[in-house]
């Protein structure tokens, strides 16, 4: 805590241009009360920390073995970069506390740092630019759910870190990838579940990346998105436009005023499975190399060296990105973008039924498209055809896209087709006899003499077959061997009798040959294959899925009282029910196609296969396979690594598009699909039917939402077989048993999640800018009245950058609305290289561009003036060295008897405010007079009276003066009332003088004033204030003194009264210093009630000084009286009323 306000009393090392000034408020090698803070000053933050005070945070840029050490709360000594705060007056713009912001560092781990080691660097390695976010910026809900403060390791595959301004507790935050950090900007997705940051990664020819995480219940990370998410790049493909060339890099895409249309595309940073492999961490996170690769490979735009970047405050979706430029590349002299972002919207709500089955079946997000592929009508022109196949269900695609097979979920008559996209053709590899019954010996079957049940689904296999198999009672698999077939080629399709009789539904492999399926039924279990040869379905060994914990009636259904009582998640393991060439174990056989009694279920149950809810489709993404419940409305997760059960998404889990739980809104999930990214669909067996894109951006087995993706509104149907194609925006997906009874099939194609329009603003290498322009643009500001203010940072050579225009690094401001915003580009500060602070030296002097300006923010409105008048900036003086970057804390940190500035505060520096010209902030003294006649001055109502510190002269006639009204900032105001009966309000450090009539004074709320009455018999209602000085001067004066207490009062000439409790006692000692004894009256008022009495009310020699005193507590103390001299039953002492 600092003892008194500080105020650097070194020059300032910037100076102001174009009517700007600058204030310096602290030198690097100044001491705050007990605290010095390290050199290479950066990223700012800042925030209202109380009425009277903003808490400015900033970073500083020094190597992770560098500085001095400081403690954390555990008593951990770290070197480092750190977060430091200073605690600046709102009225006085003055220093009153300093030190470090945070005493607890969480690593990547989520591990408490209480070692060096425990962070990658040993310590924090260049925290670079910073930014500090409000929660709930966008709205309710909507955007952090605390106050942050975020900087990042500006060094190669660093870690971005965030400050828990409530705990002063920093967080790695492993989600957010790695770069070497510049700075991260919130922008507003418009959604109470996801935040989204842009990403400045300072790197030579770096991708703009995009974190969108996903909030969710937890810890701090966890409920601020910032622990799950995902990370995207921004691609110069221009979605609207199918030859749009798209462009790569700063050569393609150049010059002030142009513009491109782009999307920001996913990459897979996160896999848990390749933890400590080859480009990628412990975590699983990819290094920064791997994650280049990654950008690489979707074509991501390579900006020079993407820098700072801050979102416009009008428009939560827009953002200012500086890239400074590099040497050996197109932009050498720096560009400066406008960023505009469209998150598009999934759906919130669901179709209404009917929708226009022929021409748009699908409720779909803005952006995407639909059309139809073939439907069923069409298909019954071909002979190929039959009559009875329809109900179109789950279909597969062959790896050209060009076939699509076709199963039929219809009880007798069933078949799978084929249907050439090419010709528009239809091939039947199987085709139900209604008249036959099934078939239930292998040994006897012929495809060309057999009825089928109802096929769902077709998967076309790793091995070039396509299988598919019978949703019903002991229900068959079946294998064409050669769906590539020229058409009138004979099918080759086999019945694969070594793999149990079940209802099946979901069939999926997975990369080693095995193959899953279920049991659709309510006491349905999950299965899997293993084949003796791989791709060879004809023998192998058959397991059931039992979870450890579950003690429930494996032959119940899933929801009875036996098995409601016990957990179906968990550790699982796979129980066999025959040995490895298919022969059973069980006494069940699980090949009897014939009973319902028996077959897979009934061995399934003799092992304790734990039952599901109608289990029905599977899919696979990674490790984890996942199972459709229909009946629980649920989908679980099986991690086929370890064998763990979870429950994945129920109608517990958040609906994306309402940010509630989706409740009955998930209904009947059936079908199951993902796509390229590796994103999962629940798709519904229900009318409407909604398709779900369900998110888990952090791999744990559990969604963090479901958010609507299409919902289809056709009557009688349901959509199933949702698959995608080999373009990542197109999908596939079936309309079943419409009431028409015309199934079809339709493509969809997406758009993309998030697009992007990228502006120039100011484009450095521009003719007749190059070094006398803006030069290298690094950090900045978009400040809150709309204007951008950058400042430059050498990044280019001394030959180069300033070698012609011979000026030093410089602050700019720009005006991005203007109709040629890089036109309106105004220098209004620079370094000031003669400025070097006493007891320090300038190593390199004539080096241009030494110095810097690094890191700038409004802090206009936390100061209480208007938008873009009031800036805080701190200066980077690399090249001062010595003296007090030394002594200051003269530490010998390694004990070998040389104590350096990388022991110490390593670099020279300043923190500084930036006053624009005619700012009229409310901190500037303003004067006020009165006139002659009777006036009501109030501060902030009267023009020309702020109540902060101003001088008022109010004049003749009987005044009214209220400096109180300008709120918590008021104060610290000289008023003269005056003659006249005059009535002053006063504010926390006012300096209030009287005349020679009766004024009255009141000081309810006010600290630390003073007020004199002058001549006349005066009032002083001090209420709740504190800590005032109150003279009466001459006449017959009253102080009332209320709950606040702690005042010096003098009542000069004439009768005065002192009331020193007034209806409630004071919390501090009031002081007396001029009592008359004979004259002058102590009053109690409300002593009834407080009861106070002549008995026990009591008076001490304290000293030369009486104390009164009530119940152990001294009211007042009377300067330079002898108690002996009074008697509280003496009424002209004494009044209790």
């Amino acid at each position: 805590m600092a003892n008194t306000p500080f105020d650097t009393t070194q020059p300032s090392q910037v100076k102001g241009l174009n009517g700007y000034t600058v204030d310096p408020i602290f030198t690097v090698g100044d001491k705050i009360g007990n605290y010095v803070a390290p050199g290479i000053l950066d990223g700012i933050g800042a925030y209202s920390l109380n009425d009277t005070t903003v808490r400015v945070l900033v970073v500083n840029e020094v190597a992770a073995t560098d500085g001095y050490k400081y403690t954390l709360k555990n008593g951990t000594q770290l070197p480092g970069a750190r977060v430091n705060y200073f605690d600046v007056d709102k009225r006085t713009l003055q220093i009153v506390n300093a030190g470090l912001a945070h005493d607890t560092i969480i690593n990547r781990k989520g591990e408490v740092v209480d070692a060096a080691a425990d962070l990658e660097f040993g310590g924090i390695q260049r925290f670079c630019s910073a930014a500090l976010f409000e929660a709930n910026q966008f709205g309710a809900g909507i955007g952090l759910a605390d106050r942050i403060f975020f900087s990042g390791e500006e060094t190669s595959n660093g870690t971005q870190f965030a400050l828990d301004t409530q705990t002063n507790t920093l967080y790695a935050v492993p989600a957010f990838g790695r770069a070497s950090w510049e700075n991260v900007t919130e922008l507003n997705t418009g959604r109470t579940d996801k935040v989204a940051f842009l990403i400045g990664d300072d790197s030579s020819n770096a991708p703009l990346y995009l974190y969108v995480g996903d909030k969710k219940a937890g810890g701090f990370l966890e409920r601020n998105g910032l622990a799950q998410g995902k990370l995207f790049v921004w691609v110069a493909d221009d979605p609207a436009n199918a030859t749009d060339a798209i462009e790569a890099n700063p050569s393609q895409f150049k010059g002030s005023g142009n513009s491109t249309n782009g999307q920001f595309v996913e990459i897979s940073y996160y896999d848990p499975t390749k933890a400590n492999t080859t480009g990628y961490d412990a975590q699983g996170f990819a290094t920064q190399t791997k994650q280049n690769e990654l950008a690489t490979a979707v074509n991501a735009f390579r900006f020079s060296r993407p820098e700072d970047i801050a979102t416009n405050p009008f428009d939560g979706t827009q953002a200012v990105l500086a890239s400074t430029g590099i040497t050996a590349g197109p932009d050498v002299w720096g560009t400066t973008y406008k960023i505009d972002v469209d998150f598009s919207q999934l759906l919130s709500t669901t179709a209404t039924v009917p929708t226009a089955e022929d021409t748009a079946p699908f409720l779909l997000p803005t952006g995407f498209t639909q059309t139809e592929i073939v439907d069923r009508n069409k298909a019954n022109l071909d002979p190929q055809f039959a009559a009875t196949f329809g109900n179109w269900d789950m279909v597969a695609l062959d790896p050209t896209n060009r076939y699509i097979y076709i199963p039929m979920e219809v009880s007798q008559g069933a078949g799978l087709a084929r249907y050439d996209t090419q010709t528009g053709d239809f091939v039947s590899a199987l085709t139900g006899q209604v008249s036959l019954p099934y078939t239930s010996n292998p040994a006897a079957w012929d495809k060309n003499n057999d009825d089928f049940g109802p096929f769902d689904p077709a998967v076309y296999t790793p091995y070039g077959t396509v299988i598919t198999a019978e949703e019903r009672t002991n229900g068959r698999l079946f294998e064409w061997l050669n769906p590539l077939m020229a058409a009138g080629d004979t099918a080759n399709v086999v019945w694969r009798s070594n793999i149990p009789a079940v209802s099946h539904e979901g069939l999926k492999f997975d990369t080693s040959g095995t193959l899953y399926f279920i049991d659709e039924s309510n006491t349905g279990s999950i299965y899997k294959f293993v084949p003796k040869t791989v791709g060879d379905l004809s023998v192998g060994q058959s397991f059931v899925l039992k979870v450890t914990a579950f003690t429930g009636n494996a032959s119940e259904n899933w929801n009875s009282t036996a098995n409601a009582a016990t957990t179906r998640t968990g550790a699982a393991t796979w129980v066999a029910i025959t040995d490895a060439n298919g022969v059973k174990t069980t006494t069940a056989d699980p090949f009897d196609f014939s009973s319902t009694t028996t077959g897979g279920r009934a061995a399934a149950d003799e092992v304790g296969g734990t039952p599901y809810g109608r289990p029905e489709d599977l899919e696979i993404i990674g490790d984890i396979l996942y199972v459709a419940t229909t009946s629980e409305n649920a989908v679980y997760g099986i991690n086929l690594k370890t064998n763990e059960v979870k429950l994945f998404a129920s109608r517990s889990t958040i609906d994306g598009g309402t940010a509630l739980a989706a409740g009955t809104n998930l209904n009947n999930p059936d079908n199951l699909a993902s796509d390229a990214a590796g994103n999962l669909y629940i798709i519904e067996d229900n009318g409407p039917g909604d398709i779900w894109k369900a998110s888990d951006s952090n791999k744990d087995g559990v969604a963090e939402s479901i958010t609507r993706w299409a919902s289809l509104g056709v009557p009688g149907s349901e959509p199933t077989g949702l698959i995608s194609t080999n373009n990542p925006n197109e999908f596939i997906v079936a309309i079943q048993h419409p009431t028409s009874g015309n199934d079809a099939l339709w493509k969809i194609t997406t758009a993309p999640e998030i697009t992007a329009k990228i502006d120039i603003l100011y484009d450095g290498n521009d003719a007749g800018k190059q070094d006398f322009g803006m030069r290298s643009p690094d950090n900045l500001d978009w400040a809150d009245n709309g204007k951008i203010y950058l400042q430059e940072d050498r990044a280019l050579g001394a030959d180069i950058w300033g070698a012609t225009s011979k000026q030093e690094a410089s602050i700019y401001v720009l005006d991005p609305a203007a109709a040629n915003p890089a036109d309106s580009l105004t220098k209004i500060a620079q370094v000031d290289r003669s400025a070097v602070p006493s007891g320090q030296t300038d190593s390199s002097p004539t080096d241009i561009g030494n110095w810097e300006t690094s890191g700038i923010l409004d802090v206009s409105s936390l100061f209480g003036n208007a938008p873009g008048t009031q800036f805080v900036f701190d200066v980077q003086a690399h090249s001062i060295r010595s003296g007090t970057i030394i002594t200051a804390t003269n530490i010998d940190g390694n004990g070998d008897g040389t104590k350096t500035r990388q022991e110490n505060l390593v670099e020279g520096g300043q923190l500084s405010f930036l006053t624009a010209p005619n700012a009229n902030l409310i901190q500037d003294t303003q004067f006020f007079a009165g006139t002659p006649n009777a006036d009501t001055i109030v501060a902030k109502q009267t023009p020309g009276f702020g109540g902060i510190n101003d001088v008022v002269f109010s004049g003749a006639g009987n005044d009214e003066i209220d400096s109180a009204a300008a709120g918590a900032l008021a104060g610290n105001n000289i008023i003269d009332s005056g003659s006249g009966n005059d009535t002053v309000f006063l504010a926390n450090g006012d300096r209030a003088f009287g005349s020679a009539d009766n004024d009255t004074f009141f000081g309810d709320e006010a600290s630390n004033f003073r007020a004199s009455g002058g001549a006349g018999n005066d009032i002083f209602f001090l209420g709740n204030g504190s800590n005032g000085r109150a003279l009466g001067g001459d006449g017959n004066d009253t102080f009332e003194i209320g709950l606040g207490g702690g005042h010096t009062l003098s009542g000069g000439a004439g009768a005065d009264q002192f009331w020193i409790v007034f209806g409630e006692l004071t919390k501090a000692t009031n002081t007396i210093l001029d009592f008359q004894i004979g004259t002058d009256v102590i009053g109690i008022s409300g002593a009834a009630n407080l009861g106070i009495t002549t008995a026990n009310l009591t008076l001490t020699q304290v000293g030369a000084d009486t104390a009164v005193i009530f119940g152990g507590q001294t009211l007042a103390t009377l300067t330079g009286i002898q108690a002996s001299a009074l008697s509280v039953a003496n009424p002209n002492q004494f009044v209790l009323v």
